[in-house]
């Protein structure tokens, strides 16, 4: 007996897409605007793929880790990304 699919799932993000640019950029717009430091891009392929309270647990200063400042960069990285999810995403090469 034959199996229909009815949809297919792909993962886009980090695997079909090069979105680690975009990512480290609304993740730094973020922390800028609520004077908080900001990191090397390349640092950034340590700190996403956790979810989002990971990720701000590891970009804010450890003081600054509680969980209404989280909730806050959460919302603030949000409003970033929203706008700026395709600035420099693309695909990885080979992709097609």
């Amino acid at each position: 007996m034959r199996q229909r699919f009815t949809s297919v799932l792909f993962d886009l993000d980090g695997t079909l897409l090069d979105t680690l640019q975009d990512l480290a950029d609304s993740c730094n717009t973020a922390l800028a605007a609520k004077g908080f430091p900001v990191h090397p891009v390349d640092a950034y392929r340590q700190f996403i793929g956790d979810g989002f309270e990971m990720l701000m647990m590891r970009v804010l200063p450890r003081e600054h880790r509680d969980f209404q400042t989280i909730q806050l960069m959460i919302q603030e990285y949000r409003d970033a990304y929203s706008r700026n999810w395709n600035v420099r995403t693309c695909l990885f090469p080979g992709m097609v």
